[in-house]
């Protein structure tokens, strides 16, 4: 799974907010990252079916929630992890 610096970027931006709404958050990273609000719903929706956000439905609307870092990390390099595993142990054999 790649990962570009501005869905990184949007993400950092949006962990400083914590929970916020929907709309909010695709005027922030908009206005932050200098795009358009249909580049900044797309990075979000990027960021969400990476496993970098969570969206919740509420009477208030839809809320974007952040992962945790370390989760957000851990998701990212688990599979090279297992690849690097799988190669010292195969040429262990």
């Amino acid at each position: 799974m790649k990962v570009e610096k501005r869905e990184i970027a949007a993400y950092l931006l949006l962990l400083d907010k914590g929970e916020i709404n929907l709309g909010e958050a695709i005027d922030l990273v908009s206005k932050e990252l200098c795009t358009t609000k249909r580049t900044a719903r797309r990075i979000i929706k990027r960021l969400r079916r990476l496993g970098f956000l969570s969206l919740e439905l509420d009477d208030k609307g839809a809320r974007i929630r952040c992962r945790p870092p370390r989760e957000v990390l851990e998701r990212l390099v688990a599979g090279y992890i297992e690849k690097r595993r799988a190669k010292c142990q195969g040429g262990r054999g």
